[in-house]
């Protein structure tokens, strides 16, 4: 029998592992790895997963800098050949033995700060330095501004500052006259590569106006610039003036120019001019402009990608039928092709998209396709940093309250949380609305352990809102387990470790409630004591019901003491109601004289007897 071999077909060093993974689905009770698996040491909160994250790294940290202070310490070789990254940093000074190759390979390595000390050095001892390597310097201190980029070694540090960065993109942070322009005048100043570097730089760490005047110097001096150049003066150009006209004659202008010149715009211009144009939504112009530049780019072969959407959704943001199109469009499209990471901006679409999904549209439809979107195949990667996947599962959670039943969010909000994500008291609050809509007071026990566990039980609004919700609760059975959440608060707050927790009159009222509601008379006159020392600090009053479950809790119980109490409190706060509760308490309990003199003395002997005159008088 022949034996027919088959042709090879190219396999990945990782083939195998990727098949045995797709073989095994997430556990989605598990924390992340890099947690210990123990629920003893397993964080819950934002601020503790942050926090253990970072911790972890800042030892490696720490193991680095005493590694780097002492290098005699540490003289043995860990690996064979000797692994470079797993060596102290050299340290550099005026008499290092330095020269070129040196400074070549810092450039190669992105070290900017010490290729910037190499190079001074190498200047003051008078060693010629060649145009190319002065070039490459050049480019990297315009890139990085003349600071060291961090290194991809600390993988948490990036993931929880990016909040911090992106915050930088508007400002002006280029720092003027620094080595980066002396650089460049030491070059000449002339050169058409040390131009486009210096430009490039100045126009994305927000110096466009400088970057600007230097265009306009290069192109009258006919010095040729390249795509990236125009690429980052077309994003930046809507900073340059206010004028929506002008900045469109501004964009119109720098693409004219490339068609002169004949230079093949790329994925960077289609995303530069997108980019420019969506903060001038308000501009007639613009939308039906981008369209024909997404046209024009399409003919000539260049696919847009998720930056492109993200710019596009931001353009067409201010208009409800016309973003629910192009979401659906851009879904649909995106479902049909793979996602390649192409442009700095790509990690922006997910939590943008779903944002304008949760707030202009509140359609659950598109948020599922959006969602499955980001779990398909890589996609996740495009999520960004801790703060970006924060508010894309925060507008998820958002959006399907409002359009989703309980049933389906407490579903999805048991394969989410707390593992991949923490709701913010933001979302926490529209699921105790969702709550209250649905009558599950069920699920308030659950939700406030769950406040617990995330932190989140420090702060008064979500104590007010558990209480007031918990006393329209109507099925016995849960009476025992929601008083127990009144006496959570009730602890949390007498132990006063935290200043911005205080008692609130709703708050005292809605705890006596469920204290009553659950035949607990004797803490509800705890309550009633602390409402009668502390009147005048607590802002707002209490619910009459409240009170009048008090008087009559008292009333059954016959404790006409505490009863009278609480008239006097009543009284005291101006409550109307005050004389018919005495009128009650009066003909319902036989008094002793000393009691009624105290009653009379409150609301006066005329109201307590007003029910006998009428009788007579009928």
């Amino acid at each position: 029998e022949e034996i027919i071999i088959p042709k090879a077909i190219p396999r990945s060093p990782t083939d195998i592992l990727k098949a045995l993974s797709s073989t095994i689905h997430a556990d989605l009770t598990a924390p992340h790895y890099k947690f210990h698996d123990d629920p003893y040491l397993i964080p819950y909160s934002n601020l503790s997963k942050r926090s253990h994250a970072l911790s972890q790294e800042a030892g490696r940290k720490a193991a680095q800098w005493i590694r780097q202070q002492n290098p005699e310490l540490f003289q043995h070789r860990v690996a064979e050949p000797t692994v470079e990254a797993f060596l102290p940093k050299p340290e550099y000074n005026e008499d290092s033995d330095v020269n070129e190759d040196i400074l070549k390979n810092l450039i190669l390595n992105i070290c900017v700060k010490d290729s910037i000390k190499i190079y001074n050095i190498l200047k003051n001892k008078g060693i010629e330095i060649s145009q190319e390597t002065k070039q490459n310097l050049l480019e990297l201190v315009c890139f990085y501004n003349c600071n060291d980029a961090l290194t991809e070694e600390w993988i948490e540090e990036r993931w929880y500052r990016q909040k911090i960065k992106s915050n930088e993109w508007r400002k002006n942070v280029w720092k003027d006259g620094d080595f980066a322009e002396q650089l460049f005048n030491a070059l000449g100043g002339m050169d058409s590569k040390s131009v486009c570097a210096l430009i490039s730089g100045m126009s994305s760490h927000g110096q466009i106006e400088k970057a600007w005047k230097l265009y306009e110097q290069a192109i009258t001096n006919d010095i040729k610039l390249n795509t990236v150049t125009y690429n980052s003066l077309l994003a930046k150009t809507c900073f340059l003036v206010e004028n929506h006209l002008m900045i469109m004659e501004n964009i119109e202008k720098l693409l004219q120019e490339m068609k002169k010149l004949k230079f093949k715009p790329n994925l960077g211009t289609l995303n530069s001019v997108l980019e420019s144009l969506s903060f001038i939504s308000s501009h007639k112009r613009s939308r039906t402009y981008a369209l024909q530049i997404l046209a024009e780019f399409k003919t000539l072969g260049i696919k847009p990608s998720l930056a492109s959407f993200y710019h596009l959704i931001n353009l067409y943001s201010s208009d409800r039928g016309l973003l629910r199109e192009a979401m659906n469009s851009i879904l649909s499209y995106l479902e049909r092709n793979s996602v390649e990471a192409a442009d700095v901006n790509d990690v922006a679409f997910f939590s943008k998209a779903m944002e304008y999904t949760c707030h202009r549209l509140q359609d659950k439809d598109i948020a599922y396709r959006l969602n499955n979107l980001l779990h398909k195949d890589n996609n996740y990667n495009f999520i960004g940093d801790s703060y970006r996947e924060s508010l894309y599962y925060r507008f998820y959670f958002l959006c399907l309250c409002k359009t989703e039943p309980l049933s389906v969010v407490m579903d999805i909000y048991d394969s989410l949380v707390p593992n991949i994500y923490v709701p913010e008291p933001l979302v926490m609050k529209e699921l105790l609305s969702s709550v209250e809509d649905n009558a599950a007071w069920h699920l308030l026990p659950r939700i406030w352990s769950d406040l617990i566990l995330f932190e989140q039980d420090e702060r008064n609004d979500i104590f007010e809102r558990i209480l007031g919700l918990a006393t329209k609760n109507t099925e016995e059975n849960l009476n025992e387990s929601l008083a127990k959440i009144g006496l959570s608060v009730w602890d949390k707050i007498e132990a006063g470790t935290r200043s911005t927790l205080q008692w609130t009159g709703p708050l005292l009222g809605d705890l006596m409630i469920l204290l009553l509601a659950n035949g607990d008379l004797s803490r509800a006159h705890l309550v009633m004591d602390k409402m009668e020392r502390i009147q005048n600090q607590v802002i707002g009053e209490p619910r009459v019901t409240a009170l009048s479950r008090y008087l009559d809790s008292c009333i059954s119980e016959n404790s006409p003491d505490a009863a009278i109490k609480c008239i006097r409190y009543c009284n005291e706060m101006g409550f109307i109601e005050t004389e018919e509760m005495a009128r009650k308490l009066y003909n319902s309990l036989q008094l002793k004289e000393q009691q009624i003199e105290r009653l009379s003395a409150i609301v006066g002997k005329d109201a307590l007897s007003l029910k006998e005159k009428r009788k007579i008088e009928n």
